[in-house]
């Protein structure tokens, strides 16, 4: 067996077991369907990221009326929620990281770019925020506008892959050089 039938079979195993408990605590009792539709929806996830998602789920869902039983887009925000904190907790760290080579390298971009600026969404962020020069003498007043700014700009640089994967390429075939100008603009 290949390692992606396998890796089907335990997310089906995961789903059945969880899908089994999710009927016994909300008194529902699932089409033989179900399990074959949530398969198809969520597997993509890895094992342990599906485990822990239904475990939340499990835990923190409250049936209604209109929603008597979780769906796989309970387990897909749960998912969302951890991946947002994740990345906004990266960006803290990318700001701090463009704070300390604007103060080192503040009037000259060029080395501070060459020497530790590497990826592509920190540079636009930054630019975004004034650059170098302009985050490492803003007076202290200005500093948290320049840090939203470098944090929204570097989030939608890095949102960007899933984007345009979204995206209709004929419906917006410049997504990405339009978040670059964006940046550029925001940073005149």
């Amino acid at each position: 067996m290949t390692d992606s039938g396998k890796a089907s079979k335990t997310l089906d195993s995961i789903l059945r077991q969880s899908l089994a408990r999710f009927a016994a605590l909300y008194n529902v009792v699932p089409s033989e369907s179900l399990p074959a539709i949530w398969l198809e929806t969520l597997k993509d996830l890895e094992p342990d990221v599906l485990t822990a998602a239904l475990r939340r789920v499990e835990r923190e869902f409250v049936p209604t009326h209109a929603c008597p039983f979780p769906v796989p887009a309970h387990i897909r925000q749960y998912i969302a929620v951890a991946h947002n904190a994740i990345a906004e907790m990266d960006a803290e760290r990318e700001w701090e990281k463009a704070l300390t080579v604007a103060q080192d390298f503040g009037c000259d971009y060029s080395i501070a770019s060459a020497k530790k600026i590497d990826d592509p969404a920190l540079d636009a962020a930054l630019r975004a925020a004034g650059g170098c020069r302009w985050v490492a003498t803003c007076p202290d007043d200005q500093l948290p506008w320049a840090k939203k700014i470098f944090l929204d700009v570097y989030a939608k640089q890095k949102a960007l892959p899933e984007m345009e994967r979204l995206c209709s390429r004929k419906d917006y075939p410049g997504l990405g050089e339009a978040i670059t100008a964006l940046a550029v603009k925001k940073s005149l």
